[in-house]
């Protein structure tokens, strides 16, 4: 009985599954900057990894202001988004002081309504 043969698709795919997903975004932040959607899509069911890869590459990458990433998408659009900081003083932040990325903003300054969530 004869083997099959694999494709330049097959192989291609063996290698991509291979590569972390984290890495394979990184690669493609750059690819996409050209575009007019600079967007990335990671497509998998729950408990793929798409939260950890997405975290990774936030702290390795993307180095971005999170309330202005936010406040640069579309106004025309309705974004709901979930924080993960606390409000504390007149103060929104995000992360925590030794987190690279923690940021601190004065409530006062924002132009939009912000829900405390508590359990």
């Amino acid at each position: 009985m004869a083997r099959a043969r694999e494709g330049p698709s097959q192989r291609r795919r063996k290698r991509v599954m291979a590569e972390p997903l984290a890495n394979q975004v990184l690669r493609k932040i750059g690819e996409v900057c050209s575009l007019y959607h600079r967007l990335i899509l990671m497509v998998g069911p729950a408990g793929s990894g798409k939260a950890s890869a997405l975290k990774e590459v936030s702290a390795r990458a993307l180095q971005q202001d999170p309330l202005r990433l936010l406040q640069g998408l579309p106004r025309n659009k309705t974004v709901v988004a979930a924080w993960n900081g606390t409000i504390v003083d007149g103060y929104l932040t995000y992360a925590g002081p030794s987190h690279p990325e923690y940021r601190r903003y004065p409530i006062r300054d924002l132009e939009f309504p912000v829900l405390e969530a508590w359990k």
